[in-house]
C-alpha cells in the first residue's frame, strides 16, 4: 500500500475581499462625455473619490433659465379658497376612522 504524501508547498495566500472590492470599484469608474456635458471621477481634497457632473455652457444656461422661470412662476401660485378647511375635514375623518380623533 502506498502512503499519501503531504505537499510541502505553502498554502495559497489568503484573498483580501476589501482589496478585491476596491479594485473592482476602481475598474468600473468610467468617465463619460456627451453633447450635454461630462461625468467624471475625481479625487477630492480629503482623498475621497467624487463623481462630478459638468454641463456644457449651453446646457447650464438652459438649466439656469428653467430654474429661474420655475421659481418666478411659483410665486404666482395661490392657495385655493377653502382648501385648508377641506384638508382639516379629511384629516378629522381619517383620524376618526382609525381611533385618533373626532368624527
Amino acid at each position: 500500500m502506498s502512503r499519501s504524501r503531504r505537499s510541502s508547498a505553502p498554502p495559497p495566500p489568503q484573498i483580501d475581499p476589501q482589496a478585491i472590492i476596491r479594485q473592482d470599484a476602481q475598474m468600473n469608474r468610467l468617465d463619460t462625455f456627451g453633447p450635454f456635458g461630462s461625468q467624471r471621477y475625481t479625487t477630492g481634497p480629503d482623498g475621497r473619490q467624487e463623481f462630478r457632473t459638468e454641463l456644457t455652457p449651453q446646457m447650464q444656461g438652459i438649466m439656469d433659465r428653467s430654474a429661474g422661470l420655475a421659481m418666478r412662476d411659483s410665486s404666482r401660485l395661490r392657495q385655493v379658497p377653502g382648501f385648508e378647511n377641506l384638508v382639516q375635514m379629511m384629516m378629522q375623518r381619517q383620524l376618526g376612522r382609525f381611533g385618533g380623533g373626532r368624527k
